[in-house]
């Protein structure tokens, strides 16, 4: 509110002091530097019109009309304004210059100023200062309404964004959840020992979901050990260091930035739609390298026979994509192939436009 206000006393203090250098200016330039003093005076005999047909543009005419594209309107109306603002500014120079000089000669006038001007050429030459006035004013609140569009325009694709990004986050700590209670309740029936170690943690990585994924980007080097502790959970599930020896990790620098779970999502796709824990054999083959801060995650997985929840919903691939359109527009390579039995994800992603 108070923000509000300082602002709107800014614009008033600007619009005065545009006027009050309009008016000085032309008073300079019409008395060449002699009697500017008369021509000051002279000149608010102009400058009050001028003032008036301004306005009537800057808070009727221009949005009522211009703004919403009714430009003949605007047009019409505009020309019939600036018309009856020359017809009375010249009523009103005459009744000045007389109050101000009462003593001085009265300047023989050709016409009847209370009559309505119908020579083309004198409306066009005596309206020149507010036909000005007008146009520029027009021409001014043109670039504003410009400026405020496109401003409205990115600040809308930037919500649609930001609520993008939200809904796709909001998707992947449930589905991350919904698959380790799954895995929790196999445990369960195998060896309820393991099922417990496996709880406590699940706990480390569920309060990583909890406190982190909310936020826009995280540290690489945080996504690493995110990755790191859920590979050891799927080794502790499948009983053996399957999943671990096939992971490569070589990160120079863990400090750049990445959105939370990216990569996390690959490998958690990737060893779900291996058949891991489901069928008797499984492949899965997982790097990932960072090097000046390029980064590239190649997966190799086999594929299940079983239909998962996740491919009904569109989670996975389709997710991955839509999160890297919105954070790496036309600047990542994401590739998906899926052949007989087989699967192979590859991303490379330059972590330093993030900067």
């Amino acid at each position: 509110m108070k923000g509000d206000l300082k602002k709107s006393n800014r614009n008033i203090v600007f619009h005065i002091l545009t006027w009050l250098l309009v008016w000085f200016t032309m008073s300079l330039l019409a008395s060449k530097g002699l009697r500017l003093h008369d021509y000051l005076l002279k000149n608010i005999s102009i400058l009050l019109p001028l003032i008036v047909i301004v306005y009537i543009n800057w808070f009727w005419l221009f949005p009522k009309y211009f703004a919403v594209k009714r430009f003949w309107q605007y047009a019409l109306f505009g020309s019939i304004l600036t018309y009856f603002i020359y017809y009375l500014s010249n009523i009103f120079i005459v009744e000045w210059l007389e109050l101000l000089f009462p003593d001085r000669p009265k300047k023989q006038i050709d016409f009847d100023i209370y009559s309505l001007p119908t020579s083309f050429w004198t409306i066009l030459s005596g309206a020149a200062p507010y036909t000005l006035g007008f146009l520029c004013s027009t021409i001014f609140l043109a670039i504003g309404q410009k400026r405020k569009d496109e401003q409205e325009t990115a600040n809308l694709r930037l919500e649609n964004a930001q609520n993008k990004i939200r809904y796709l986050q909001s998707q992947i700590s449930p589905h991350f959840l919904f698959n380790s209670l799954n895995n929790v309740h196999s445990l369960i029936l195998q060896n309820k020992g393991e099922a417990a170690d496996y709880v406590i943690k699940l706990s480390d990585l569920l309060r990583f979901m909890v406190y982190e994924t909310g936020k826009e980007f995280i540290c690489l080097g945080e996504e690493i050990e995110l990755i790191k502790k859920y590979v050891a959970l799927a080794d502790f599930r499948i009983g053996s260091k399957d999943v671990s020896d096939n992971l490569t990790i070589s990160i120079e620098n863990d400090k750049l930035q990445l959105p939370p779970l990216l990569i996390f999502g690959i490998l958690e796709n990737g060893i779900k739609h291996s058949g891991m824990g489901v069928e008797r054999t499984f492949e899965f083959n997982m790097m990932i390298k960072e090097t000046q801060g390029f980064l590239m995650v190649e997966m190799n997985n086999s594929t299940s026979k079983q239909k998962f929840d996740s491919e009904k919903n569109g989670f996975g691939v389709e997710s991955l994509k839509r999160r890297l359109e919105l954070y790496y527009p036309n600047t990542y390579i994401f590739e998906f192939e899926k052949s007989n039995s087989k699967a192979k994800t590859t991303l490379c992603l330059n972590l330093k436009s993030n900067d």
